[in-house]
């Protein structure tokens, strides 16, 4: 078996910020008449040790009605931007090129992309055809 390294890291987070207080209160909003349902699971908001949360959109587009489409449309345009400034700046960090990446890991907790998300990235950071790609989706917070 070959030896990998890590030879930098780098993150990108949404434009959006919202305090925990403010997601709450939103996601109250978001149950309508729900009241005891959402009392019920409010305590995810207490226990979680979240202070702020970065979302991809204003506030107020979560509280409009949105189909899937719409809202997975929104998914893949945030999260190819995400991974590309991500993948983009870890690569420089590394004083690496693009084409010179053997292997990548692209994690979602989020939406659903097919091809998946590094595969539609790929071309604009600059990946060779052959890089060896493992995509995990669909994992809810156990995938990060």
């Amino acid at each position: 078996m070959q030896s990998c390294s890590l030879l930098s890291l780098a993150t990108a987070v949404p434009p959006h910020v919202v305090e925990q207080h403010e997601a709450k209160a939103r996601a109250r909003e978001a149950f309508g008449g729900k009241k005891a349902l959402f009392d019920r699971l409010s305590g995810v908001f207490d226990n979680a040790g979240i202070a702020k949360r970065h979302i991809v959109a204003p506030q107020d587009w979560y509280l409009a009605e949105h189909g899937w489409h719409d809202r997975n449309s929104l998914y893949l345009k945030a999260a190819e931007d995400l991974f590309v400034e991500a993948a983009s700046t870890a690569i420089e960090k590394a004083g690496m090129a693009p084409d010179q990446i053997d292997g990548v890991v692209a994690v979602s907790t989020t939406g659903i992309a097919t091809p998946s998300l590094e595969a539609r990235a790929a071309p604009r950071v600059g990946f060779r055809d052959d890089i060896r790609r493992v995509p995990l989706f669909g994992l809810g917070c156990a995938g990060a």
